[in-house]
């Protein structure tokens, strides 16, 4: 198969279905390494840019608004470490996409406390 044959099979299938529980857990994660960092190392920074990128391939298939939305995060981050990413926000919309509006991610929800 030539180069150009394989980027255009690539672009028709995704490398990875959607996976909500997947792109929570890789935003949980991205948070925690985000205060890791903060909290006196600065080598965890590459490890939530990692992260937030695995989130939103996660969600491409699918959800391909909301994967560009962390995108956008993820390269505001990466232009500016003291930008704000809103885990808060991303988190309770992953919630809300799960079917019937349940998730395994009731600590980031104030109706679940």
């Amino acid at each position: 198969m030539r180069r150009g044959q394989y980027i255009k099979r690539a672009a028709q299938q995704p490398f990875r279905t959607t996976c909500l529980d997947c792109a929570w857990k890789h935003l949980s994660q991205a948070f925690v390494n985000l205060r890791e960092a903060k909290q006196g190392y600065p080598q965890f920074k590459s490890l939530v840019v990692g992260h937030l990128a695995e989130a939103s391939d996660e969600l491409l298939d699918k959800y391909p608004k909301f994967a560009n939305e962390i995108r956008q995060h993820r390269l505001q981050f990466m232009e500016n470490h003291n930008y704000l990413i809103p885990f808060k926000e991303l988190l309770e919309k992953v919630c809300a996409m799960r079917e019937g509006g349940g998730c395994a991610c009731n600590l980031a929800s104030k109706k679940c406390k």
